[in-house]
């Protein structure tokens, strides 16, 4: 938004996006040959959105693709998920390995009208944020949330997604998830991904089995973190996040452990190996 809300109106206009896309592009292809391979527009894509730093601040008045110690921001697959909306599918005749400007420019300006489902000329914050998140589902555009996973969809606006209750099968008829969808589309894969699922609750999420190797982790780092002076939340927050009452949409990993399991437990039979 701040890169392309040249009157300041907090809203991006078409030619406003038209121009964050052509300076995006510019950042993708510093070499200015109109185009880019697939690897080389994976490789830079977590550098043209900006991170944001420990203390929730967005990324200013530093070097060149340099991030501070604790940012977070999009990245990680998001490459990847950006090139297959772009271009298609693998297997597609789209899926090709060089995407040039014309093409990224185009795709752009498609994105800018599919979101302004309102029919307005200009795209404020959270039409902006939902956008990108349709696009990049594997990206937190929507800010932070808890352990159990319990952030809502963009700008907090979607569904909310219960990390403790999540159905170990939710990907099973995600075609955006090609790998997991097939393998969980195989009988006998899905009954053996249970399996596995049932002994990993079992045996794993038991605290009497994880807590000790979580508090010796936790001891081993505890010093450091009350050195660090950018972590995004206080020493105290810590202290409580392994068995403590976190507060708020967080939960301590052993309340998310014990939950977790019970859920598991009653949702997945026990299976015959």
């Amino acid at each position: 938004m701040a890169l392309g809300d040249a009157d300041h109106d907090q809203s991006l206009t078409a030619a406003e996006f038209d121009g964050v896309a052509g300076r995006w592009f510019a950042k993708l292809d510093p070499e200015q040959r109109g185009r880019v391979t697939r690897d080389v527009f994976t490789e830079r894509f977590p550098g043209l959105l900006p991170a944001i730093d420990g203390g929730g601040r967005p990324d200013e008045g530093r070097p060149e693709g340099a991030r501070p110690r604790g940012a977070r921001g999009p990245g990680g697959n998001g490459g990847t998920e950006l090139w297959r909306a772009l271009k298609g599918a693998p297997g597609t005749a789209g899926f090709d390995s060089l995407l040039t400007r014309e093409e990224w420019q185009a795709a752009m300006g498609r994105w800018f009208k599919t979101w302004a489902t309102d029919g307005s000329a200009a795209l404020n914050q959270s039409r902006l944020q939902a956008g990108f998140a349709a696009v990049l589902p594997a990206q937190n555009f929507g800010g932070p949330g808890g352990p159990g996973g319990r952030g809502g969809g963009p700008g907090g606006g979607g569904p909310p997604i219960n990390g403790v209750e999540l159905d170990p099968l939710r990907a099973a008829n995600d075609a955006g998830k090609p790998l997991i969808s097939k393998l969980l589309a195989v009988p006998a894969w899905r009954t053996r991904y249970l399996a596995i699922t049932r002994e990993l609750a079992e045996r794993w999420l038991d605290w009497d089995k994880l807590g000790p190797i979580a508090e010796s982790y936790h001891n081993l780092i505890a010093a450091e973190v009350a050195l660090d002076t950018r972590k995004l939340e206080g020493t105290e927050a810590f202290a409580r996040s392994l068995t403590g009452e976190a507060g708020g949409r967080e939960i301590s990993l052993k309340a998310f452990a014990d939950q977790r399991r019970a859920y598991l437990l009653k949702q997945v039979p026990a299976v015959a190996k």
